[in-house]
């Protein structure tokens, strides 16, 4: 390998548990597997396990690190023991039921950017038919080729925010799992627990993502794509229309609310879920001068297991 050539790692630790989940992982895989990546570091959960290493092992070889890891201590924990075979400039989390719409050279040409950009975090689906870059627009922001970027820190994400709610209804999240990270970045985030009090369950991998009020994780150098590069399966996530069921791409065997989506967004911790439920506590938890600057203090502590 070159010095100057950058690489790309695709990690991931998911839990395949059904028919429909595992062809959607195949279409996930077969609609990107061919641009150019170093390596792929899997774990997979689930009974279907063995038929996607199998599946992965065939189509991959020498390029595939397989795992079979599901210990008592949850998904950061069991995602670490992996981190020793990632050694790529980039590491894409892989969600698996995110399809690329794009050929193999313009996925190369994304990657060939961000390392050009100096990009940390590059969201790389969840475009919500063109929200995400209009969220965007009232920033000053540099661009090449196939990416938006710029140095995003707390004042940038304020405006952003603002912008998200007037767009979206609602506000968008600072770090998604459908994202390409430094590796420096990737192993940042899961080294540490935050929050201190986790807001998913241990064995989902949600506490991973940062929300919008989440501002300790910046300053960041952040991009995303111009066009749209991933979309989700049947995920419309607020905006109808944005997931490839809705828009006819994609076929529906099985609906949505009839897949077992175990790692799914269902349990959050009750004394947070009821924080953010009640608005004016949930604006002194969140704005409080002194409240963040303990919160900040206890979430930057390394995980504990």
């Amino acid at each position: 390998m070159k010095s100057d050539e950058v690489t790309l790692t695709i990690f991931a630790n998911f839990r395949i548990d059904s028919e429909e989940r595992l062809t959607r992982m195949k279409d996930s895989f077969k609609s990107f597997w061919d641009a150019d990546i170093e390596k792929w570091v899997i774990n997979v959960r689930g009974p279907y396990k063995l038929e996607t290493i199998d599946f992965l092992q065939e189509n991959l070889g020498d390029k595939l690190v397989a795992f079979d890891i599901e210990t008592s201590k949850g998904w950061f924990h069991d995602s670490k023991l992996m981190l020793s075979s990632v050694s790529s400039r980039y590491v894409m989390l892989w969600v698996e039921d995110h399809i690329c719409l794009r050929p193999p050279a313009d996925f190369n040409n994304v990657i060939r950017e961000l390392s050009e950009a100096s990009i940390e975090y590059f969201q790389y689906s969840w475009f919500a038919n063109g929200l995400l870059p209009a969220s965007f627009s009232r920033l000053e922001y540099e661009e090449s080729d196939s990416t938006i970027y710029l140095d995003y820190g707390p004042k940038e994400n304020e405006i952003r925010q603002k912008s998200a709610l007037e767009l979206y209804g609602r506000k968008y999240y600072i770090l998604s799992l459908c994202g390409i990270f430094s590796l420096k970045m990737f192993k940042k985030i899961l080294s540490r627990r935050d929050p201190l009090y986790r807001r998913w369950p241990k064995e989902t991998p949600f506490d991973f993502e940062k929300r919008s009020y989440d501002i300790h994780w910046l300053p960041i150098r952040l991009g995303i794509p111009k066009k749209e590069l991933f979309a989700q399966i049947d995920d419309d996530n607020g905006i109808e229309g944005s997931s490839l069921q809705s828009r006819g791409l994609y076929p529906v065997r099985v609906e949505r609310k009839n897949i077992n989506y175990l790692d799914e967004k269902k349990s959050e911790k009750k004394l947070f879920g009821c924080v953010r439920k009640i608005g004016w506590i949930r604006e002194i938890y969140f704005n409080s001068s002194l409240l963040k600057k303990l919160r900040n203090l206890f979430i930057r502590l390394p995980y504990q297991f």
